[in-house]
């Protein structure tokens, strides 16, 4: 049986990509480890905490503020992760997120002309 104990905590998105798909699979990925049901809801969109793509449908960008809540017997530590989550993961810029991605490929790559690897496309 769950506990009624709900704890309820705002966050704002720090990271100029906003809540985009790693940081909502991170924040699904630990969230699962709980057995308490969580949810996040942002400008009046609810989404399960559990769920990536449930997370991408609330469209959080850069400065919204996320209302976490968490209902269940580990619903405390549930949400000390969840924030350990947030404050610790320091905000990324555009350029620090190109640098995490790695070099662009050669400039020969870019002028390749490209070609359809699946039958031909029709119109050419």
């Amino acid at each position: 049986m769950k506990s009624r104990t709900a704890w309820t905590q705002t966050i704002p998105v720090r990271s100029a990509l906003g809540l985009n798909i790693l940081a909502a699979s991170l924040l699904a990925r630990t969230a699962s480890r709980f057995a308490s049901d969580i949810t996040v809801q942002c400008h009046g969109v609810h989404a399960d905490a559990k769920r990536a793509l449930s997370l991408l449908t609330l469209a959080a960008v850069a400065g919204s503020i996320l209302v976490v809540r968490a209902q269940g017997r580990d619903a405390a530590e549930a949400m000390r992760a969840i924030l350990r989550l947030f404050r610790f993961t320091p905000p990324l810029t555009r350029s620090a997120n190109r640098a995490l991605a790695g070099p662009l490929p050669p400039e020969s790559v870019h002028k390749q002309r490209w070609k359809p690897q699946c039958g031909t496309v029709h119109g050419t």
